[in-house]
């Protein structure tokens, strides 16, 4: 059947708080399959289909999309170990 993240409760909670763009029931997910800029969450599996193509479903989905994940994870702690951006959070 058609997915629809509506119908899964955290996602649908989620886009409630944190409203991003969706095509055919499915999120519109950063390139890096964050949620958006600001929501450090991940999605991968069926609902990372739109980033990761027909493989978001299988082993190879699940690695290419864990790649993609950790690279942007580790890229948010090194751009935490450089400090703020701003004289704000010391």
């Amino acid at each position: 059947g058609m997915l629809d993240m509506s119908l899964v409760p955290i996602l649908a909670s989620l886009q409630a708080q944190r409203p991003i763009s969706t095509a055919a029931g499915l999120p519109q997910l950063q390139r890096d399959l964050a949620w958006d800029a600001q929501t450090p969450l991940h999605v991968m599996g069926a609902f990372a289909q739109l980033e990761l193509g027909p493989d978001a479903l299988n082993l190879a989905g699940a690695r290419s999309g864990s790649a993609i994940i950790a690279r942007a994870i580790l890229g948010i702690r090194e751009s935490r170990k450089k400090g703020p951006a701003c004289d704000c959070c010391d």
